[in-house]
Order: C-alpha cells, then sequence, then structure tokens
C-alpha cells in the first residue's frame, strides 16, 4: 500500500538559529521535494489571513481566460506564468531547449 500522507516541513528549529537546525531543516527540504515533489510547511509562523489571502489571489488569477494570463507569461528573469503542460524552459539564449533538464540531486 502506498503512503498517501503529505510529507510535512517543521520549520521550528529555524527559530533557534543553530547550524544544526538550518542542516536540519534543509535536509528534510530537500529530501521532501527531490523524493516527494511537495511538501506542507509547518511552524512557520505565517497568518492564516495572510495564507487565505494568497490561496484566494491564485484561484482569482487560474480562473481567468488562457489569453489574459498570456500576457505575463514568463520572461528572461524567471517572473510570470508557466502555462499548464509546458515543461521546457525556453527563456535562454545559450542553447535550443527541447525537453526538460534533469537535476542532479546534490543534498
Amino acid at each position: 500500500m502506498r503512503d498517501t500522507a503529505i510529507s510535512l516541513i517543521d520549520l521550528e528549529p529555524l527559530l533557534a538559529s543553530s547550524e544544526q537546525g538550518l542542516r536540519h531543516v534543509a535536509h528534510r527540504i530537500c529530501d521532501v521535494y527531490w523524493n516527494v515533489g511537495f511538501g506542507y510547511l509547518v511552524n512557520h509562523d505565517i497568518s492564516g489571513e495572510l495564507i487565505r489571502g494568497v490561496f484566494a489571489a491564485s484561484a482569482e488569477f487560474h480562473a481567468l481566460p488562457r489569453a489574459e494570463k498570456m500576457r505575463i507569461e514568463i520572461n528572461a528573469i524567471h517572473r510570470g506564468f508557466i502555462p499548464i503542460n509546458t515543461s521546457t524552459d525556453t527563456t535562454t539564449k545559450l542553447a535550443k531547449v527541447t525537453k526538460p533538464s534533469r537535476a542532479s540531486r546534490s543534498c
């Protein structure tokens, strides 16, 4: 049976401002995002009001017609909208990108 729980990443060790806490959180983030692809951050001290506002703004933006979202398509400094089902970064002039890059694990 596959585990369906979302991985938690506890940021509380960062509050101690210790090298050990920083390394622990960094390792956990790397592990979760490398192996699972997403996680749930806890003990971050961001208000629920701000979180709800961000989700509301995201829902409002993604409800726009595609043509409207494409007005802010990703630019050369990687800011903007990336349309669904596009998996290559074509903002570089260094090479012709034809397929997604495969990152190497460094954590």
